[in-house]
């Protein structure tokens, strides 16, 4: 029987003889093992500081092969922001709503799947937010206002002795003896300036329209974050497409906006359109004043 297996193919020297696998299996064992051997990359702390959730993108993205400029071509965010991302510089960042939507391109442009980052960059931002609180205030000296009623007395000294001699001038003017008469010009004088003069005709003004009290928000090549904010109004947030706009009543009151790509904004309110906001890529904030007499 051991000979007929043999005579099949089953000798003593063959692979499958030795190991009992199949000519082929052995590399694919190796293989597996070589794959389940290899480094993996260390995953971002579950409660990171700012510095260790930098680092842990930074190598996040080494590992996948792309650059800093590759992003700021793809993405159009200002490299500034990139590397404070990177490195851990969270007051270099915007406020937590743009950082975040950055952060969002980035892992996308890494093909990273977005939602276990954005929860430890919370995670991140609040012991951020927790250590820059912990400064102690410094109370500044009070502003000392400067004493006025020492001019005020001396104008009043000076007004008092400007009508005396006013009052003396006059009662030698009124002392007999001391009168000249009028000359021929003087009474031709009095006479012009006391004929009434003939009113003429002015044209009724034309009237002004009312400038526009609705806000336009206009995007232009790309889409952009914008939160506006009007008093007593409430605040407002959306993400325009590009080469749209969007238009908010604002009623002429005063109103702040807040854009996450000045590049790509023009603002229109009261007559008025604000088209450059800032550079492309970075976060630009705008107050516009409503009209006098609107709350």
């Amino acid at each position: 029987m051991w000979g007929r297996r043999c005579g099949r193919g089953w000798s003593a020297s063959s692979p499958r003889g030795r190991s009992g696998a199949r000519p082929g299996t052995e590399t694919h064992l190796n293989f597996a093992e070589q794959v389940v051997n290899s480094p993996a990359m260390a995953p971002v702390p579950p409660t990171p500081t700012p510095r260790e959730f930098g680092k842990a993108l930074a190598e996040l993205r080494t590992e996948r092969g792309v650059s800093l400029d590759e992003i700021v071509q793809r993405t159009k965010i200002a490299r500034r922001i990139l590397e404070a991302l990177e490195g851990g510089e969270f007051r270099v960042l915007p406020e937590r709503v743009f950082a975040k939507m950055f952060l969002r391109q980035f892992l996308a442009i890494v093909k990273e799947p977005a939602e276990v980052w954005l929860e430890a960059f919370d995670r991140a931002w609040d012991r951020f937010e927790h250590s820059s609180q912990s400064f102690p205030a410094v109370q500044l000296p009070p502003v000392r206002r400067p004493r006025t009623w020492p001019w005020l007395l001396a104008v009043a000294f000076v007004a008092v002795g400007v009508a005396a001699l006013v009052a003396v001038g006059r009662s030698h003017l009124g002392t007999p003896g001391l009168s000249v008469p009028p000359t021929p010009e003087a009474l031709l004088g009095e006479l012009l300036a006391s004929s009434t003069p003939v009113p003429t005709a002015t044209p009724p003004p034309t009237p002004t329209p009312a400038p526009s009290t609705v806000l336009v928000v206009r995007t232009s090549g790309r889409p952009c974050w914008v939160e506006v904010e009007v008093a007593d109004l409430g605040r407002f947030q959306r993400l325009v497409p590009a080469d749209t706009s969007w238009e908010i009543e604002a009623g002429g009151r005063p109103v702040d906006l807040r854009v996450g790509d000045a590049g790509a904004v023009a603002v229109t309110y009261l007559g008025v359109t604000h088209a450059t906001l800032g550079r492309a890529g970075e976060v630009a904030r705008l107050h516009l004043d409503g009209i006098a007499g609107v709350p």
